[in-house]
């Protein structure tokens, strides 16, 4: 029997155990990787809220409910997981039926939000690593934009420590690509060293808009969340893909997790298994064929000091003083690369508040006109650029509109300036100029769009006379930088509490909930208050999953954490639902009155409000304390009999299929008309089973063939033919040859003479001397 090492799930660590392999969920594979390593994957592990957020996991889900990685090990290094790479799309849980072939699992396509999504996990066979690509079709003639999370828990539960980021350090936030994190404050931990990759380096398309190191609960909440917006044009395909790797050493891992600082391309061993086609897919890597970014290259450029010195940093400013003027002017660039040489068109729209010139026309193939879009009544500017099919640079200086008088302009408020959406790349119809069109005259989408281009707007709020213009600054002092606030999660980077709840931005980044909604989940009761005075799950509106919102159980003084707040089996929603008090343990109640209290019906698991909970004409309580019968199945011994017509209709044995022990189950006997509490209902000695299954004699008949014989005489004592009363056909009878003649039944010529004994005078005597 194979075995795998695994987990014990729980909030303490008690040790890894051996549990045999086929014990586990049928929809489940073992993959061998690199250095060792075995990646257990599900298609069955789902959470008990179907959220990414707030719910306990569940790993004997239905087939297809959730696609995971169950499980993973290294050398003698177990519980890497309580359960990793698992995904939502707008707050639907990604599933799909598990295939594994190889180093591949393939979990079927799954439709959610009108896109087609599939998730496909590689296993590294070089490397203890894991790859998950994770596909979004859409279909439709509709571009779709979605909301996708992607979250992990770790097997390290609260003993988990992050040792290092891409950005170099001990906190994540939206710019760490990577992250290793371990068991490392308990001297016990025989876990794998995890490292996680969220997305790739040189600025994609696609990163994400919210992080949190809280997600579902199993063996604690300890784990990574990051969530993305993914846009699918119509009829275009996009990914997103995403790293496990496992070290033993904290050392081997930050060291390994540099091998995640390049982008993959096609024939890399991150890339195993996938065309470049796919490769130019990913939306939150940077594909190494075809890329367009911008950037800013000139703009508010000050000091650090916040007196209006015209002294410069040298760097480009992220940041500027809210109330203060500033420099009106920005130049930005826009770098698009395809060395497939494709010819394209780029089209970039600067918002109406703002002037664009170009500063450089890339041989006069890029031009402004307008995009007629208004935006206070002003048209918006359109740059539209035929780089060479190579890729090429562009420049441009924007200017806010009513500023060229002074050459400045005061941003009233802290918050984000947006400067400039993404730039789009359409394929080039040659023979006209414009964006290529399929059959039915509409524009293909575009085959990639830049990042877009923010400024942060911030005031000295901590006092301090000094305001960082890259973008890391905390003004708010809510451990989030200003940057990030204004331009990522859009709370306000000048107020630690965007939406006065009473927890901070940052506290509320890291617990999950929404900075901008002081009631996450909806339950009435504000995230502060959650946390801070009852101890709920700000992001579950039933924290208990009792059906009981924490804010009804507050006002009824029930236990908002605790389902059954008296310990009396029933739950608190149950026990208002019946006008029963959820304070008072209700231990001799029989709401129902069917012989059995709430608490026996709770674990029995029938309904205390229904008398009978399978309806099948017997009281739950008759059921258990008179009948042994199944209160839950309206046909205990799955005979084809209710359990009530066995009982009070036909006398038979409600727990026993065949109450006469004759082969035939008592349903089978009804239906033939022969009496299930007689094995030979006619009495012939044949048993009805035998009689029905074995010699297709009748038995409601004793005699079938009515030669004078019970069938079971010709089957046990003659061995004649029950269903033929002239067995040997001679012409007479198997009655007449036993009793009238005395010949053989089963010989046409008993003597032998050549005559059958039908015709024979003498048919017992062989000689010619017979005399009629």
């Amino acid at each position: 029997m194979k075995y795998l090492l695994t987990k014990v799930c729980s909030g303490v660590i008690i040790g890894l155990s051996l549990i045999p392999l086929d014990n586990l969920m049928a929809a489940t594979g073992i993959i061998t990787g690199g250095e060792g390593s075995r990646w257990v994957v599900s298609d069955r592990v789902m959470t008990s809220n179907g959220s990414p957020i707030g719910g306990f996991c569940i790993e004997d889900g239905s087939s297809g409910s959730g696609a995971s990685v169950y499980d993973a090990s290294i050398s003698e290094q177990g519980d890497a997981f309580d359960y990793a790479s698992m995904l939502w799309v707008d707050g639907t849980q990604v599933g799909g039926h598990l295939t594994v072939d190889g180093q591949m699992a393939t979990f079927s396509p799954v439709d959610i939000s009108g896109l087609t999504i599939q998730v496909s996990y590689y296993i590294m066979p070089g490397s203890a690593t894991l790859r998950n690509y994770v596909t979004f079709t859409n279909p439709t003639q509709t571009d779709s934009s979605v909301d996708v999370d992607f979250e992990t828990n770790f097997g390290s539960d609260q003993f988990t420590e992050i040792l290092g980021t891409s950005s170099g350090d001990g906190v994540f936030d939206t710019l760490d690509r990577w992250v290793v994190t371990d068991d490392a404050t308990d001297p016990d931990s025989d876990d794998p060293v995890n490292t996680t990759v969220f997305f790739g380096p040189d600025d994609p398309e696609v990163v994400p808009h919210f992080v949190s190191d809280t997600v579902f609960s199993c063996g604690g909440t300890e784990g990574l969340r990051a969530s993305y917006h993914l846009t699918v044009e119509a009829g275009a395909t996009k990914a997103l893909m995403f790293f496990h790797q496992m070290s033993t050493s904290s050392v081997d891992a930050l060291s390994a997790a540099t091998l995640f600082d390049t982008t993959p391309k096609e024939g890399d061993d991150l890339a195993a298994g996938l065309t470049q086609a796919q490769l130019d897919q990913v939306v939150n890597w940077r594909s190494s064929v075809l890329s367009i970014s911008k950037e800013i290259i000139s703009g508010p450029d000050e000091s650090d000091n916040l007196d209006n010195s015209t002294a410069a940093d040298g760097q480009i400013d992220l940041v500027v003083q809210a109330g203060q003027t500033q420099s009106s002017e920005y130049g930005f660039g826009i770098s698009y690369n395809n060395p497939d040489s494709v010819p394209v068109i780029v089209k970039d729209t600067v918002p109406a508040q703002w002037d664009v010139e170009l500063t450089d026309d890339d041989l006069g193939k890029a031009f402004i006109q307008s995009a007629n879009k208004k935006d206070d009544g002003k048209s918006a500017s359109q740059i539209e650029w035929l780089p060479e099919p190579s890729g090429g640079f562009i420049s441009a200086l924007a200017q806010t509109r009513g500023a060229k008088k002074n050459g400045k302009y005061a941003p009233a408020s802290c918050g984000s300036l947006m400067l400039n959406a993404g730039a789009q790349v359409y394929k080039l119809d040659l023979s006209t100029g414009l964006p290529l069109e399929d059959e039915s005259g509409d524009v293909y989408p575009p085959i990639i769009e830049s990042n877009t281009l923010c400024l942060a707007a911030v005031m000295d709020v901590n006092g301090d006379g000094v305001i960082r213009r890259d973008g890391t600054g905390d003004e708010d002092d809510d451990g989030l930088s200003d940057y990030v606030e204004a331009c990522e999660y859009y709370t306000n980077p000048c107020s630690n509490d965007s939406d006065g709840d009473g927890l901070t931005d940052g506290e509320e980044s890291q617990l999950g909930t929404d900075p901008l909604n002081s009631d996450t989940d909806g339950d009435g009761l504000s995230d502060a208050e959650e946390v801070n005075l009852y101890g709920t799950d700000p992001t579950n509106s039933d924290s208990d999953g009792d059906g009981l919102t924490d804010a009804e159980e507050i006002a009824l003084g029930t236990d908002p954490l605790n389902p059954d707040t008296d310990g009396d089996g029933v739950t608190d929603y149950d026990e208002i639902q019946s006008g029963t008090d959820p304070l008072i343990p209700d231990t001799n109640t029989d709401s129902d009155g069917d012989g059995l209290t709430d608490i026996d019906e709770s674990q029995l698991g029938t309904d205390p409000f229904n008398p009978d909970t399978d309806a099948d004409g017997l009281s739950d309580g008759d059921e258990v304390n008179l009948y042994g019968t199944d209160p839950l199945a309206t046909d205990t011994d799955a005979d084809g009999l209710s359990d009530f017509v066995e009982i009070l209709l036909y006398g038979t044995n409600p727990v026993n299929s065949d109450t006469d022990g004759d082969g035939l189950p008592d349903g089978t006997e009804i239906a033939l008309g022969t009496n299930p509490l007689d094995s030979d209902t006619d009495g012939d000695g044949l048993p009805d089973a035998e009689e029905d299954n074995s010699y297709g004699t009748n038995p409601l008949n004793p005699d079938s063939d009515g030669d004078g014989l019970l069938d079971g005489e010709e089957v046990y004592l003659f061995g004649t033919n029950p269903l033929d009363s002239d067995t040997d056909g001679d012409g007479l009878s198997d009655h007449d040859e036993l009793f009238n003649f005395g010949t053989d039944p089963i010989n046409p010529d008993t003597d032998g003479d050549g005559v059958d004994d039908g015709v024979d005078p003498c048919p017992n005597d062989s000689t010619d001397q017979c005399v009629e």
